[in-house]
């Protein structure tokens, strides 16, 4: 029995561990001991002692006879990491570093990994970081995110924590040499791309199989060697003269990323000021364009910080230290220096103000400017009323704040905002954008275009997409098919507006007519328009989209009744005005009637049934049809506002509802 035991183990392959260590007397006990407790037991221990000037070896002495130990003048882990790897006998090898240490099934499951696919030259796994005293701090577990590892993945994510996650193939690590001389930091990533980049094989064991421990001591405490160490790693890869065309398409990426990941980790190891520097290297690479590198410098600082990616950042509970970042000197001076870099000579280029006023919409409001960042024509300017909210909005901008004008204003409705903003800008363009929405890229340049093709313009209209909470397209809406010239008759009949951010203005026809009805909080979009087409403002239909016009229950349209009494009460006003035209007189009856059964759909739509009736029976004195004809028209017209907005509309539904039955009754009534 003990002879055939015996030879299960020779049969094993060998696993040779070397752990290098440098005054980590204080751990390497447990490094140690996390090896021989392995359930794997054909392995070799090899301990390099890089020079300890602590009790290193006196720790080590009772395990004499169960390790390999080599003594050596300091050199830096590099170097110890390749004395040991000389001195392995294994098939395979795992670099341990002293103050981490291994779980139990490390080695038996990564050997599992090698014999099931023997083409393999590493085994990479997941790992748990653990405090100075080994208390849980987290599990990381990479493939979840990045289920492939091959040279592509591998320099876009270096997916590395520490060096004992990996096993290694030992003929591939001497195939390559090793790890490079003198490098003290990033020597993981640099081994693994060279490893990659000669035709190794790499894949996952998704497990953790390591504690990484996270303390003031730790190589990755030394921020400034770190940060230079991995520039010079990525630099010396892309100074290759070999690579294949689809590594070379990636440079730009790469080095945008691993840039600002290392002016995070500066940022993180509190040396801001080199911080700031790196982040304005990376703006020399960066695949953005303008100020849209900002957001991206953003959103990669609050994911390594907090381990996730957020949009809401009025509710997420950042790092006090990242809050101060943002607040600092060296920030502020850096949004200047962007200021500065992305400003031109634009004489050829109007300004366009864009007016967002926010009112408990926090949430969406990061997404909203951002649209604005990554717009393709960069003259702009951003202005931010927050109309008295309750839900913090200047927390969620912080970091933009110095690329905006904000103001805050006691609560006085949407159009009291907007012409605050009216006032406050200084282009020769506006575009009012709702805090919830969002622009497509080519927005502004493309509407500029119209304007400078056709300077008599006040008014230049597009289309749509509506999309749901979470940004997906719901419907793509180009009124332009139904609707071929804008002008005041057909603005009056169709109302072709979603949301305000479709149109952009001339600031001039704005201040003419006295901007938008304070007394309105909704329609007043379709008033503004209206007024202006009286006043003579020329309109024109730019033929693609230009805003995601997002559908939540938040929406300022979901307020059925103050909607329709409002979209009634502009008609009222618009009718009484006396200079209008004789053709306009003509379409009153056809006008209010539409917009009352326009008025009813929504309030059936909104849930306010006993309403719906109230217009429906309103819109009868305007009615061109017999009453059974006006019933299938009600129908009719119902559905087709539903399929404009993209959803289901059940005649058969409406018609069994009790309020619609005593309606059509009453109607259809003799006498």
């Amino acid at each position: 029995m003990v002879d055939n035991r015996r030879m299960m183990v020779k049969a094993l392959p060998m696993v040779s561990v070397v752990i290098p260590t440098y005054n980590c007397g204080v751990y390497v006990r447990q490094a140690v001991e996390s090896v021989l407790q392995q359930r794997y037991t054909n392995y070799e221990l090899i301990v390099v002692d890089d020079g300890s000037a602590d009790d290193t070896q006196r720790i080590l002495a009772p395990y004499r006879d169960r390790l390999h130990l080599i003594s050596q003048a300091n050199q830096g882990v590099g170097s110890a990491r390749n004395r040991g790897l000389a001195a392995a006998k294994g098939e395979f090898v795992v670099f341990l570093d002293a103050d981490d240490y291994f779980l139990p099934n490390k080695l038996t499951h990564q050997v599992a990994v090698f014999q099931q696919q023997p083409h393999l030259g590493i085994v990479h796994s997941g790992w748990r970081q653990v405090n100075q005293d080994g208390d849980f701090l987290a599990d990381v577990c990479r493939w979840q995110q990045i289920p492939q590892l091959n040279l592509e993945s591998w320099l876009r994510w270096k997916p590395v924590g520490t060096m004992g996650t990996m096993m290694f193939r030992r003929d591939w690590l001497r195939r390559v040499g090793g790890f490079t001389p003198g490098l003290t930091h990033a020597e993981d990533v640099d081994l693994v791309l060279r490893l990659l980049s000669a035709g190794c094989a790499i894949a996952w064991l998704p497990e953790i199989t390591i504690c990484y421990r996270l303390h003031s001591a730790s190589a990755m405490g030394q921020g400034i060697k770190q940060a230079r160490c991995l520039a010079w790693v990525i630099n010396r890869f892309f100074s290759q003269t070999n690579l294949p065309d689809s590594i070379r398409s990636m440079e730009s990426e790469v080095r945008f990323t691993t840039w600002v990941w290392i002016a995070w980790y500066l940022y993180h190891t509190d040396f801001w000021q080199e911080a700031i520097t790196y982040l304005q290297e990376s703006w020399h690479i960066s695949p953005e364009r303008h100020k849209a590198t900002v957001p991206r410098w953003v959103e990669n600082f609050i994911e390594l910080s907090t381990g996730s990616r957020h949009r809401d950042r009025s509710t997420l509970q950042l790092p006090e230290k990242l809050q101060r970042f943002w607040s600092s000197s060296h920030w502020q001076n850096l949004i200047k220096w962007v200021i500065q870099k992305d400003t031109i000579s634009r004489k050829d280029h109007p300004l366009v103000s864009i007016v967002i006023p926010t009112y408990n919409s926090a949430n969406y409001l990061c997404e909203c400017i951002e649209s604005i960042f990554y717009q393709t024509y960069p003259h702009y300017e951003i202005i931010v009323i927050n109309d008295g909210s309750k839900d913090n909005p200047k927390q969620a901008i912080f970091p933009y704040l110095g690329l905006l004008r904000y103001i805050d204003q006691q609560n006085q409705g949407v159009s009291a905002t907007r012409n605050r903003g009216i006032s406050l800008a200084k282009g020769e363009l506006v575009v009012f954008l709702d805090a919830d929405d969002c622009f497509l890229p080519d927005k502004l340049q493309s509407q500029v275009a119209v304007f400078q093709e056709n300077p008599q313009l006040g008014i230049v209209q597009s289309g749509w997409w509506r999309v749901n909470q979470q940004g997906n397209l719901l419907k793509c809406v180009e009124p332009w098919h139904y609707i071929s010239q804008l002008n005041l008759e057909t603005w009056l009949r169709w109302k072709p507006m979603g949301t305000m951010g479709t149109l952009m203005f001339r600031r001039d026809w704005l201040q003419r007519v006295g901007g938008f009805d304070t007394r309105l909080r909704h329609a007043e979009d379709v008033d503004l328009v209206l007024r202006l087409s009286v006043q003579g403002c020329p309109s024109a239909w730019l033929r693609q989209h230009t805003v995601c016009y997002r559908q939540h229950d938040r929406n300022t349209m979901r307020d059925g009744i103050s909607q329709a009494e409002s979209i009634n009460f502009v008609l009222d006003k618009f009718f009484a005005m006396p200079q209008l035209p004789e053709y306009v007189r003509l379409l009153e009856n056809w006008v209010r009637y539409t917009t009352l059964v326009w008025s009813a759909w929504y309030l059936y739509r909104t849930g306010f049934l006993g309403e719906m009736v109230q217009y429906l029976q309103r819109s009868r004195q305007y009615c061109p049809y017999l009453p059974a004809a006006m019933v299938v028209n009600w129908l009719e017209s119902m559905q087709s506002f539903s399929q404009e907005v993209g959803e289901f509309f059940d005649p058969d539904a409406v018609s069994r509802l009790p309020q619609w039955q005593g309606l059509v009754k009453q109607v259809t009534a003799v006498g």
